[in-house]
């Protein structure tokens, strides 16, 4: 502050401060052109798509919508063939189908416009896919101890697409979670 003795409105230890000098190379030829500063957000941004979302984004908002197609495919293949006798896991299958395909929409979709409560949404429910496949794979290490070949050979491709679902659920949520430039795409800074 500045002393109330003093006549003018300027303290006497005011200083100015300019930033530091940057360095400047010579190249042969081409005179003096000053190198421009690198900054910290060019450096470890994600690669982008033409609208400013990540790479990665964009292929997780696909999976989203081929896999609601998919589900889609089913549900209606499920519905034009179910007959009277149909079982009971059928019915409880054509209620939550709708669900399941509603999700995978709004996600992708969401996840296409930048809404960060679908970057949230699905980190958590890959956690959850991943903690229930690890609960599966314990399931399934208790029962292979009293299987025999047989039944062992008919578990295989169960336990090899649990691992493959496990890898690839741990890839979104680290992804969506941690990648550089995710989180500030979703308009989050870190």
């Amino acid at each position: 502050m500045p002393d109330n003795r003093e006549s003018s409105d300027f303290a006497s230890s005011l200083r100015l401060e300019f930033p530091a000098a940057q360095k400047v190379e010579t190249l042969r030829g081409q005179g003096l052109r000053a190198k421009p500063p690198e900054t910290k957000s060019a450096q470890s941004a994600a690669p982008t798509a033409e609208t400013g979302r990540p790479l990665g984004v964009t292929l997780i908002a696909l999976y989203e919508f081929v896999r609601a197609a998919f589900l889609i495919a089913i549900y209606l293949l499920v519905a034009h063939n179910r007959g009277p006798q149909a079982a009971v896991g059928t019915s409880v299958a054509m209620v939550l189908m709708p669900v399941s395909i509603c999700y995978a929409i709004a996600i992708g979709v969401c996840l296409w416009l930048h809404v960060n409560w679908a970057r949230r949404v699905l980190i958590a429910t890959s956690c959850y896919s991943v903690y229930r496949i690890v609960r599966f794979q314990i399931l399934y290490s208790a029962i292979a101890t009293a299987a025999t070949d047989r039944q062992m050979a008919q578990f295989s491709s169960a336990r090899n697409t649990a691992y493959l679902m496990v890898a690839f659920n741990v890839l979104i949520g680290l992804y969506l979670a941690f990648a550089p430039g995710v989180a500030e795409a979703f308009g989050q800074e870190e």
